[in-house]
């Protein structure tokens, strides 16, 4: 077995709690809410001052638990006694994604259904912010005074929303479900919802896999740290979470990436009734943008990366581009539609 010295657990980030991280994740709570007034009350980098503790003196050096746990960032819709119809391509069965569109199932195409059991199913998370509650950071347009230039202003637009399942996050929501929809297939308008920014991670099957063993710290750094304290990014796409597992999502555009590079030293030991044992030490972390087949700092493209290099399966890169559908144009509205069409939603002439 592989153990690893360093180990830090998700919710001593915040030290608020459950509830505290549930409602953050979710896109609500103070960090979210809150905008700093003209007297200082309310200034993130004070109220929020843990995040760059513990980036500094934990993240770079500890592994950092993922928190599925969260029903904010893993709010699945199966209970885990449903898992045999994986392989049943049955939809009616609960929530999941096919890692084929609906013309190649209709094409006869043998594709693998992802049930949204307890768990990121498809290997990928992903934030999507809606607005930016701080000012001189260079990034969004919050800008001071706060109680003039900073109410409800946006982050740096990077991907256009395609609609919104509410069914793929109730425990996160708390709706039944319905759906939101942004764009008009009357017109052929996309990019109607005015600017959000996306930015994620993608972790091979291995669990030794660099970026599967720190995912926890991945998404501590891409929802808090780079993103929450450093741009001021918050809030959630209404009838979704914040930050949660890629299947429970809006389906978008496209999404930014981080991935992760580690410096390590391995010890090995032997014991005669144990065996060999390898004990890691974890020497230096840094937060890289992505590197893709096509692009850079691209979650898609980190994907088929991961593809290439055999260390993420086929199925769920292709179950990923259900929900990363791609920024050509059309892409978006051609994916409404078929969504449409599977809440019996059709075109009329």
């Amino acid at each position: 077995p592989e153990i690893f010295e360093n180990e830090f657990s998700f919710s001593k980030i915040s030290g608020r709690g459950d509830q505290f991280d549930n409602e953050h994740y979710s896109g609500g709570g103070e960090w979210n809410y809150e905008i700093e007034t003209a007297t200082g009350e309310d200034a993130l980098d004070v109220d929020a001052a843990r995040v760059d503790e513990v980036f500094y003196y934990e993240a770079q050096r500890k592994v950092i638990e993922f928190p599925d746990y969260l029903k904010s960032v893993n709010p699945f819709t199966n209970s885990a006694e449903n898992g045999p119809f994986s392989d049943t391509n049955d939809p009616a069965n609960g929530h999941g994604l096919y890692s084929d569109s609906t013309e190649e199932r209709a094409n006869g195409a043998a594709d693998k259904f992802f049930p949204d059991l307890d768990g990121c199913d498809i290997n990928a998370a992903y934030c999507c912010f809606a607005q930016d509650r701080q000012a001189g950071d260079n990034n969004g347009n919050c800008a001071e005074p706060y109680e003039y230039n900073c109410v409800d202003k946006d982050p740096a637009d990077n991907a256009n929303i395609c609609y919104v399942d509410h069914k793929r996050s109730t425990k996160a929501n708390h709706v039944s479900g319905g759906f939101s929809v942004f764009g008009d297939l009357k017109t052929g308008k996309e990019d109607i919802e005015g600017p959000i920014h996306c930015h994620g991670l993608v972790w091979g099957d291995d669990e030794l896999q660099a970026d599967n063993v720190y995912k926890g710290n991945l998404l501590f750094y891409v929802s808090m740290y780079d993103h929450m304290t450093q741009r001021g990014y918050v809030r959630n796409i209404p009838g979704a979470p914040m930050c949660s597992c890629a299947e429970n999502m809006p389906v978008v555009t496209r999404s930014d990436c981080t991935q992760i590079a580690a410096s390590e030293d391995t010890t090995f030991t032997y014991d005669a009734t144990e065996g060999v044992a390898a004990s890691v030490y974890i020497k230096d972390l840094n937060f890289n943008a992505c590197q893709g087949v096509n692009a850079n700092n691209n979650l898609e493209e980190r994907a088929k990366q991961l593809e290439e290099d055999n260390k993420l399966s086929s199925e769920k890169r292709a179950a990923l581009q259900q929900v990363l559908v791609g920024s050509g144009a059309g892409k978006c509205n051609a994916a409404i539609e078929k969504f449409l069409g599977t809440q019996g939603i059709q075109r009329t002439s």
